[in-house]
């Protein structure tokens, strides 16, 4: 079993005192806790886990429907980790997690949500999974996938409304030259899916990186 308590701050950005002509911003700050078990099974080729988690946050950061940014109250979050990670055979590790999540506003500063309202951009569900490979001790793949469902956005003078689903898919690869040099690359959003992350601003489409690591 394992469990934590803890506290911390996250100060407005230049970009927000900036853009909405607010240098009065305070900090958002949040006290949260976890309580979960993790257990591993079959000689330690399978671990299962599930965690409780809480958040109590203090000043949000946000902006009204003039685009002004402002200290937007408290909310709560929390929800449900789940994950399952198996290695079935030597050099294959498969891994799987679900994450629930319930995000609400507790406040009735924010003009542009009622308190109860859902925050926005908040995924209701999020699942990943992944399989790696490692080929001849040297050569690793990674395949995986993100599943994301149940988002809403803010409609300005009125209640949010749903935003669409999306689901992609990253490939990582790296070769493993010594003990010291390797070679990697990633291609991100492998089918080219077009979605975005926050309402009216696409995320990136196709996109390769690559580099080389050195250990000492």
């Amino acid at each position: 079993m394992h469990s934590s308590v803890a506290t911390a701050f996250s100060p407005p950005s230049s970009q927000d005192k900036i853009f909405g002509n607010n240098f009065g911003l305070k900090p958002e700050h949040d006290v949260g806790w976890d309580i979960g078990v993790r257990q591993e099974l079959w000689e330690n080729r399978v671990a299962v886990g599930l965690t409780y988690f809480h958040n109590d946050l203090s000043n949000l950061i946000g902006s009204n429907d003039l685009f002004e940014t402002l200290n937007l109250g408290s909310a709560r979050t929390q929800g449900l980790e789940a994950e399952l990670c198996t290695q079935p055979i030597a050099d294959l590790v498969l891994m799987a997690t679900y994450t629930y999540l319930d995000a609400e506003k507790t406040s009735s500063t924010d003009i542009s949500q009622p308190q109860g309202a859902r925050l926005a951009r908040r995924p209701r569900n999020v699942v990943y999974v992944s399989a790696s490979y490692l080929w001849w001790k040297k050569l690793r793949t990674t395949i995986a996938a993100n599943f994301v469902n149940a988002r809403e956005e803010i409609n300005f003078g009125g209640p949010n409304f749903d935003i669409e689903d999306y689901s992609f898919f990253n490939f990582a690869v790296e070769y493993d030259v010594n003990p010291h040099l390797s070679f990697f690359g990633r291609i991100d959003n492998l089918m080219n899916e077009h979605y975005a992350e926050v309402f009216g601003f696409p995320n990136l489409g196709r996109a390769a990186y690559g580099g080389i690591r050195l250990r000492f």
